[in-house]
């Protein structure tokens, strides 16, 4: 009898057994199918990038600009000297506009290769109380790009008049790049007055990459108003 009752037992394990695994198996998440994607259909957002990202430190300020690091240096003021280094990087830009763009049934897609903007080195190198014209008495903060730990080493922005400027000092007190990152659609007259000034002392363009335009102070103020 005792045997018997062993026997029992035995079974009754060994059906629970059977049903929880068979519950077990039922839970177990598909196999996650995975697909090979070919890296020369990929497409760009953009034409154009800048080649050098700037140097970085270990600490952030929770009060820094952040921005995504495709954006970095899109729209910059650089020195009218420059001018033939500018048009030299128009030139390959406006290659991947006619050459390499995707497009479907005339809708735009992407580009298929970008342009790599290598060219322009030298820093502005204007000072730093020349930005007390744009900056009045706004507070510097600093800059902090996605997909890089920490923040921009002497990076400094500021939000003044609708307009959030941003960029490096070279340790001391020369800017050594300078840019803009974003600008409000109701821009005052009265700020675009500003930036023409700057522009014109500094002897400085403004220029937007992507778009490949260029602004100085005759048509800066026009085309911040949307007067163009």
């Amino acid at each position: 009898m005792k045997q018997f009752v062993y026997i029992l037992i035995f079974f009754s394990f060994l059906l629970f057994f059977q049903c929880n695994n068979s519950k077990i198996e039922e839970m177990q998440p598909e196999p996650v199918k995975t697909e090979k994607v070919d890296i020369n259909n990929m497409l760009y957002i953009l034409p154009t990038l800048e080649n050098a990202l700037p140097e970085f430190e270990n600490k952030v300020d929770t009060n820094n600009l952040y921005f995504h690091e495709d954006d970095w240096r899109q729209v910059e003021f650089l020195p009218k000297d420059q001018k033939n280094m500018i048009e030299a990087e128009f030139e390959k830009i406006k290659d991947i506009y006619e050459n390499h763009t995707e497009k479907r049934d005339s809708a735009f897609l992407g580009f298929k290769k970008l342009s790599v903007r290598e060219l322009i080195t030298s820093p502005v190198l204007i000072d730093k109380t020349a930005l007390k014209i744009l900056s009045g008495n706004n507070r510097f903060n600093g800059v902090a790009l996605s997909n890089n730990q920490g923040q921009v080493k002497n990076g400094f922005s500021f939000a003044s008049e609708g307009i959030d400027y941003y960029g490096q000092f070279d340790g001391n007190d020369k800017v050594k790049w300078f840019c803009i990152y974003n600008v409000d659609e109701d821009i005052k007259r009265t700020t675009t007055k500003k930036l023409a000034a700057f522009l014109k002392k500094e002897k400085l363009y403004l220029i937007d990459w992507v778009q490949m335009r260029v602004f100085d102070e005759t048509n800066v103020e026009k085309a911040f108003q949307g007067e163009e």
